[in-house]
């Protein structure tokens, strides 16, 4: 099965530069970072955002309301353990795995609702199936921007994007 297309191969020229810049961990910092601001730049509050712990981010915009626990691995695999579907499953809202689609050429986020799947070391392409269509598509382009406009701050590392985060306003 084959998500939504988006061909957005500007999107992984951009992740791979700063997978290159920055290393696996600090690569995966800055990219939930960026969805941080995505979701603040499509009006939704974050009253929870944490570089560690669970979940990583709880966006509301009513009547949504989503816990999210981001996956931006650099492999074409991610491994879901149950803590991370506690992490998101004992709290107030829809809970959601974000994951990033790097390093495939098309890389985009693929949103699940937890439910949907079990733990393991699965492929990520294998989840586009239970992807929730209609959020992923609120994302992904307004991503590709944060990720232009944002690009030197992320290539910097995790402490200057995170000050564009927390400074965010729409």
């Amino acid at each position: 099965m084959i998500c939504m297309v988006v061909n957005f191969y500007e999107v992984y020229i951009h992740l791979k530069d700063l997978e290159t810049k920055h290393g696996r961990s600090e690569f995966g910092r800055v990219c939930q970072i960026l969805l941080g601001i995505t979701l603040k730049k499509l009006g939704f509050k974050i009253p929870i955002f944490q570089l560690s712990g669970r979940p990583d981010i709880r966006a509301v915009k009513r009547p949504e309301d989503y816990v999210i626990e981001v996956k931006a691995t650099v492999s074409k695999e991610v491994t879901i353990k149950e803590d991370d579907l506690k992490g998101v499953g004992n709290q107030r809202g829809i809970p959601i795995l974000a994951i990033l689609l790097y390093p495939d050429p098309d890389s985009k986020w693929i949103l699940v609702k937890t439910e949907s799947i079990s733990c393991g070391r699965i492929y990520k392409n294998s989840l586009c199936k239970y992807s929730v269509k209609a959020l992923e598509n609120k994302i992904n382009k307004p991503f590709l921007s944060i990720l232009e406009k944002y690009y030197d701050y992320a290539m910097e590392g995790t402490s200057s994007i995170k000050r564009i985060f927390d400074e965010y306003k729409i």
